[in-house]
Order: C-alpha cells, then structure tokens, then sequence
C-alpha cells in the first residue's frame, strides 16, 4: 500500500491507463482500506476513529470485535491516519490492490 501512495503522491499531474481509460493523478484518487487497530483500543477510541474515517471517505464496513474498518478514502489522507497511535496496519483491500498493483508493474 505504501508503494501505492507513494507512488500517487509522487506522479500528482502525470497521465496513466487506469481501468483501460486514460486518467490524470491527482493524489485523491479512493482506495478501500483495512485499519486495523491494536487490541488495547478501546470502544470510545475506536468509534473516534470510525468517526474521523467517515469524516474524509466512506467506512463501508466496522466491527469493533475483530478491531476492524474497512473504508474508501482519498490516497492523500492515509498517511494522516497511519500516524493514529492505535492503528496497527492498513492494508488495501483486494479490489483495490489488484487495480493499482497493475497500474506499478507497468
């Protein structure tokens, strides 16, 4: 994910083939995330998070037992949420890392 971010934080203007059409970056293109919070947060620091998730994408999915939000977010605003002291790791959600893994490896 860092590789996709970075990548799309560094070609802001550029033009590449995305989905089979032509397409600027701008840094604010969605992708669907996995946050996944450390054990210890609570459930008033996890609805906090799920709050500030809602607040710049759209959280398709939360579930505090498994410390769980899934969400589509701008790329330029997940590094904001990587510096929350209780998420444990972002992962991009299949659909998006096969779109963009094939945007890299060309």
């Amino acid at each position: 994910m860092v590789r996709v971010v970075n990548f799309l934080g560094n070609n802001k203007g550029k033009e590449i083939e995305l989905a089979g059409e032509k397409h600027t970056i701008t840094g604010k293109e969605e992708l669907i995330i996995k946050a996944v919070m450390l054990e210890c947060c609570t459930k008033s620091e996890f609805d906090d998070i799920l709050d500030s998730l809602s607040k710049i994408g759209v959280v398709k999915s939360s579930d505090f037992n498994k410390k769980e939000i899934q969400a589509e977010l701008p790329a330029d605003e997940i590094p904001k949420i990587a510096d929350i002291w209780n998420v444990k790791r972002i992962s991009l959600e299949p659909e998006s890392r096969t779109l963009w893994m094939q945007v890299l490896s060309h």
